[in-house]
């Protein structure tokens, strides 16, 4: 499962859409979008290509999901129709007590497209704990629908176009049919039996059509499975201090969206999701793209972050292709699990053998002296630790503990790669010591060691990227505060540090209008945070 604003019931009303409207309306889409559909081929399938030259960090795609199912766990913090979170007064569902709307509207919306079927009956469908989606997104789409909508519609499909609004778009999914071998059948019982007892009175199903649906069934059951994308929201980090609050990201449902999934994968995409607001999907270009160039979305396998083989082992078992993008073709691994090449300092990665990435050389390093040495510097990161335990009531100990860390960067930089995560690990403590002893100059370049290592591996949109600038931010902050304390005051130092935090805010204000939906808690959360230090300065 992969990890515009139409109102349901007008995404509904495309399902009766003669061909001349769909292609006007494709006209008039591709107007406004920077790209255009590939014909299919039987390596890659579709595609989106750009129709012309597109800028890094451009708007790629606003979509709204076709359907969308919301996360069991979160039927009480989320809206179950617009999955936007809920506030202190949340409306009820009329009849069962499991979920809940942000407003009136969502619960009509909701009520009247399909849950006055499924109301009372939301555990019926969770078969398993990993396979909570496919069952009711499939039985959605054909309540959104109507049954004998989607039945009649069966002899004038034609899966070898390419549709992109409405259930012929849906339809056209692919199912991977041949190579997927899960055992629908229980699914496709439980879901046609639900459907048959609870259709209108005038929606008359008759024992040949039942087959059909039957087979309709299982078709998106395969659908959902390879097509959907899931959703996220981000929030309030609840382990991080209250006075230094960060973010967290959560998956909260999955969603079918008819022009994303259209986006063939890589490793090293070129476009990516920022965020989603409620189920609407916001995606934006990760660097220049050229006329006629492909769009690449990635379906959770990165070369940042994972290594070669467990890439391809992964989109095989669930996508099932053999991944040939840019990334694995020149053989790219994260160097945030890189040792350090003797021979050239690149980064070493262990994937079946020893690669180093820059000078290509092979099973050159010496393994049991990597090891004696990452197992020295280990029991100074625990030598460290153990001097925090006990600094909350001795605070010299955090002296102690910074020296234990400082040995153990030494240690560990002779053998890992400078980004690699243990080295990530060490400087992150040794920031709390600085900051704890006051040594906000050293907290300050720690913290920017760290936001360049969460750019390296991550899109400068990522959540973890505004929580790096964020901690930057707060050591700045801290160290302005510190020097315009001191007599004399340094005016040099003090205008520097203030023209650094000013550029640092505006950076972490635009992040934040991307990465958060406006007008959310988070949001003006830290708009007010953010507000305060600028008042500071």
């Amino acid at each position: 499962m992969i990890s515009n604003n139409v109102m349901e019931t007008d995404e509904v009303s495309t399902v009766q859409t003669t061909a001349s409207d769909a292609d006007q309306l494709h006209e008039s889409r591709n107007q406004l979008e920077p790209f255009v559909v590939a014909p299919r081929n039987e390596q890659s399938g579709r595609g989106l290509i750009a129709s012309r030259d597109i800028r890094k960090g451009e708007l790629i795609l606003t979509e709204k999901a076709y359907v969308a199912i919301l996360d069991k766990r979160h039927y009480k913090t989320h809206c179950y129709h617009c999955f936007k979170k809920l506030d202190v007064r949340p409306m009820a569902c009329r009849q069962c007590s499991q979920i809940s709307y942000c407003s009136k509207q969502c619960a009509d919306e909701s009520w009247t497209s399909y849950h006055d079927k499924e109301c009372c009956f939301l555990d019926v469908f969770m078969i398993r704990e990993d396979f909570q989606y496919p069952p009711k997104m499939a039985m959605r789409i054909l309540l959104k629908n109507g049954i004998g909508n989607c039945l009649s519609q069966l002899p004038h499909l034609d899966d070898t176009t390419i549709p992109r609004v409405g259930y012929p778009a849906m339809h056209s999914l692919v199912t991977h049919e041949k190579d997927d071998k899960n055992d629908y059948n229980g699914a496709s019982a439980l879901l046609m039996a639900f459907l048959l007892e609870t259709r209108s009175d005038d929606e008359i199903i008759s024992t040949g059509a039942q087959s059909f649906l039957n087979n309709l069934i299982i078709k998106h059951l395969q659908q959902t499975n390879v097509n959907g994308i899931t959703i996220t929201d981000k929030l309030i980090d609840p382990q991080a201090p209250k006075d230094d609050p960060l973010l967290t990201e959560d998956d909260i449902g999955c969603g079918i969206y008819l022009t994303a999934r259209l986006l063939n994968h890589s490793c090293s995409p070129n476009v990516a999701i920022s965020c989603f607001d409620g189920v609407t999907l916001i995606m934006h270009a990760l660097r220049d793209i050229k006329v006629s160039e492909e769009l690449y979305h990635c379906y959770g396998t990165h070369h940042k972050w994972q290594l070669k083989s467990k890439r391809q082992k992964l989109l095989s078992e669930s996508y099932y292709f053999k991944c040939s993008c840019s990334a694995c073709e020149a053989n790219l691994q994260p160097l945030t699990k890189a040792l350090k090449c003797n021979k050239c300092d690149g980064g070493v990665v262990a994937d079946g053998s020893l690669v180093c990435m820059n000078c290509k050389s092979i099973d050159h390093l010496d393994v049991q002296k990597i090891i004696t040495e990452t197992e020295t510097g280990l029991k100074m990161l625990k030598l460290g630790n153990g001097y925090v335990e006990k600094a909350e009531s001795d605070k010299s100990k955090y002296l102690l503990a910074e020296q234990a860390y400082k040995e153990a960067l030494v240690i560990y930089s002779t053998v890992l790669f400078a980004v690699n995560k243990e080295i990530t690990t060490v400087v992150k403590k040794l920031r709390h010591c600085a900051i704890k002893t006051s040594k906000y100059d050293e907290a300050v370049e720690y913290s920017k060691q760290l936001l360049q290592t969460i750019v390296f591996e991550y899109d400068e949109r990522d959540y973890r990227v505004f929580n790096a600038l964020m901690q930057l931010i707060n050591c700045q902050k801290s160290l302005y505060l510190s020097v315009k304390a001191k007599t004399p005051v340094d005016k040099n130092k003090l205008n520097l540090l203030k023209t650094e935090l000013l550029l640092n805010l505006d950076k972490i204000d635009e992040l934040r209008n991307l990465i958060l939906r406006r007008g959310s808690q988070e949001c003006s959360s830290f708009a007010q945070r953010l507000s305060v230090i600028r008042k500071l300065l």
